[in-house]
């Protein structure tokens, strides 16, 4: 009985684990854009090979095929920066800024898919202002900074954007939403949403092998390795655990209620993440930050309710 609830510890275990991996790759060294587009090519060539079977489904239509170009798209563009983000400031705080764009999506359904603006939306906007304030706006002398985790103007640049193209991500998988049939049995619901993921991301995985080859002959010239065991390694382990995550996630959402599976996991996650911060990475923050950090987490559950 309820058994369904061990998926949600499940979820906040894979996902962890995916940008535990992917923050390991990233301060694991100073890695050039080539590098960055090579590691996150090998993510999406592993989820694409995990999810291709759903793409035997059939009933492929030009309107999926345009939408799964934009969340594909997106996505690249996402992960990209989100790998650089990740090697120039703190875990902790990047994904405290990165899982309030919940609120794109939200603010695209309210104005213009007719969802209801509730208080509890404003709330939790006004406090995910005032956490990204207290985290990032830091009084801290330079040395202090420095050995806090050193972000500065550019980590703050790179994060908004990683920010904004998850948002975007997240539209367009609402968008694309909007047309399926929510007539039909959920299973076969959740199969058009497997083959719509799987397409996203072998487009996403072909646009990255592609930039990748452009890239490349400039870092080869400068006698940069651009290929190495670890990055394959943790490309495909980051790969495997978003695949199976977005397995999880789905079948998740499918099964328990959203007021009980959005809060949950998206502070679940957050929670977890910010001790893998302190004890795998050593991050450390004033009191100010830790109080900027409880107030997202705040600010999270109040915008998944």
């Amino acid at each position: 009985k309820n058994m369904e609830y061990l998926l949600l510890p499940l979820g906040c275990a894979l996902a962890s684990l995916k940008v535990t991996l992917q923050s390991k790759f990233s301060k694991s060294g100073k890695h050039t854009l080539s590098q960055n587009v090579f590691f996150t090519a090998i993510m999406f060539a592993v989820i694409s090979l995990m999810l291709l079977p759903t793409l035997f489904n059939g009933g492929i239509t030009a309107t999926t095929v345009f939408y799964a170009a934009l969340l594909g798209s997106f996505s690249l563009l996402y992960q990209i920066l989100y790998v650089i983000a990740l090697s120039m400031g703190r875990m902790t705080l990047t994904v405290i800024i990165n899982s309030f764009s919940m609120l794109i999506p939200m603010l695209v359904s309210i104005f213009f898919l007719g969802d209801e603006f509730t208080p509890l939306i404003g709330v939790g906007a006004a406090l995910a202002l005032a956490s990204l304030c207290l985290t990032v706006v830091n009084k801290s002398k330079r040395g202090e900074e420095r050995r806090n985790g050193g972000e500065n103007m550019v980590w703050l640049i790179l994060t908004l954007l990683v920010f904004l193209t998850n948002g975007l991500a997240s539209v367009s998988q609402k968008l694309y939403t909007t047309n399926i049939n929510m007539d039909l049995p959920p299973l076969e619901r959740l199969d058009i949403v497997g083959e719509f993921i799987c397409i996203a991301y072998l487009i996403a995985a072909v646009e990255a092998f592609v930039i990748f080859a452009v890239l490349a002959p400039k870092d080869k010239v400068k006698g940069i390795k651009l290929v190495s065991k670890r990055t394959v390694v943790i490309g495909c382990g980051v790969g495997a655990a978003l695949g199976v995550f977005q397995c999880v996630n789905t079948f998740g959402i499918s099964l328990i209620p959203g007021s009980i599976y959005y809060p949950t996991y998206n502070c679940g996650t957050s929670i977890v993440l910010a001790f893998i911060g302190a004890i795998l990475f050593k991050e450390r923050f004033t009191v100010r930050q830790y109080i900027g950090i409880g107030i997202g987490v705040i600010a999270i559950l109040l915008l998944c309710i």
